[in-house]
């Protein structure tokens, strides 16, 4: 008898400390479900009109009926394809080194206005072409090349060539503006709160995102990619939304003391979760990958294939939710031809084509 009473007693102390612990929470934040999108299947990919042969590619851009393929090495950073028929345009273009027309490395493509700028993280770099050339010469022509004052985790460009980047810059908040010659000029908003503190390093890690622009709203989007947040600010670096969604986790990170006195920010085995990636805009939608997937140790390459894409209203309203019969690490949204490139390697590396 005592034993039973004992036990009552016990789930009842358990259950009062679980409901009375706070619910944590974004500040700011609007939460949103699985169920606030419109479920649409792929049920097949589209056959692709010839083969094409790819060398180490890591990102897609369709502009103006071209398909960008940018690569991690091989020939020239980018190689270009004729759409709807994949022809392919030119040779490898844009040279690895440190001139004034090569880069370091290739980390995204943005189209703005009438350039067409490729991101060098490496080099601290944003490296500025004629849209028009691009797009139309078999070589791409002279480029304008500015590096920015600081070091950048990510980086887009604003109308008028100013840029704006999420900062490794300890004591920044999370914008940074720089202008068109990549001089520093201020920095804004502050990083999201739940309630747990992290350290200064550990801040940085934690908040990892992917930026993309909305250039009809004037709206940069934040896309998270180790807590499934979104975040909507102005392109002067104000809040507009923050939603948490489709679900609800929170970045886990640890901070620790290297042998040699440096210090390390990884990832938690069974506690951190990947979220969003590859965000791009297309005619007046969000798109972006999602995994939910916890992260492991030792865990395989095929974690970062993803199968479900989802899609926003730039008003922040969840749309669709694709489910792909192919999953894909890269996507480019083609919007003339209503379809969508992925690129996946499994087993190699290869463009797939799907229906929208």
């Amino acid at each position: 008898m005592k034993t039973c009473v004992f036990g009552k007693l016990l789930l009842l102390v358990v259950f009062l400390s679980v409901s009375c612990s706070p619910k944590k929470e974004y500040s700011d934040s609007v939460s949103f479900s699985w169920n606030d999108f419109a479920e649409c299947a792929i049920d097949s990919t589209l056959p692709l009109p010839q083969e094409v042969f790819l060398q180490m590619p890591i990102r897609l851009l369709c502009e103006d009926s071209v398909l960008f393929v940018q690569n991690r090495q091989g020939d020239g950073f980018i190689h270009r394809f004729r759409l709807p028929g994949l022809d392919v345009f030119g040779t490898g273009q844009v040279e690895l080194g440190n001139g004034p027309q090569e880069v370091l490395s290739a980390y995204r493509m943005q189209v703005q206005d009438s350039l067409f700028w490729l991101f060098d993280i490496m080099g601290q770099s944003a490296v500025a072409y004629d849209k028009n050339v691009v797009c139309d010469s078999l070589l791409f022509p002279g480029c304008r090349k500015v590096k920015l004052d600081e070091p950048f985790g990510d980086i887009a460009v604003l109308p008028g060539n100013r840029f704006v980047a999420t900062s490794l810059n300890p004591n920044h908040k999370r914008l940074s503006f720089f202008d068109s010659d990549g001089k520093f000029v201020g920095t804004a908003s502050g990083y999201p709160d739940f309630g747990i503190a992290f350290s200064t390093l550990e801040t940085v890690e934690a908040y990892v995102c992917e930026m993309v622009c909305d250039p009809v709203n004037r709206h940069l989007w934040l896309f998270y990619k180790l807590t499934d947040l979104i975040e909507i600010y102005t392109y002067d670096g104000k809040l507009v939304k923050r939603l948490h969604g489709p679900d609800g986790f929170f970045p886990s990170v640890s901070e620790r003391s290297l042998d040699d006195g440096m210090q390390k920010v990884s990832s938690n085995p069974g506690e951190t979760r990947d979220a969003y990636f590859c965000p791009q805009y297309s005619d007046g939608k969000m798109y972006v990958l999602y995994s939910g997937k916890v992260f492991e140790r030792g865990q395989s390459a095929s974690a970062y294939l993803f199968d479900a894409l989802l899609s926003f209203d730039v008003d922040g309203t969840p749309d669709k939710c694709y489910r792909l019969p192919v999953p894909v690490y890269s996507f480019t949204v083609d919007g003339q031809g209503k379809v969508l490139y992925g690129l996946s390697f499994d087993p190699e590396y290869h463009l797939i084509k799907f229906p929208l």
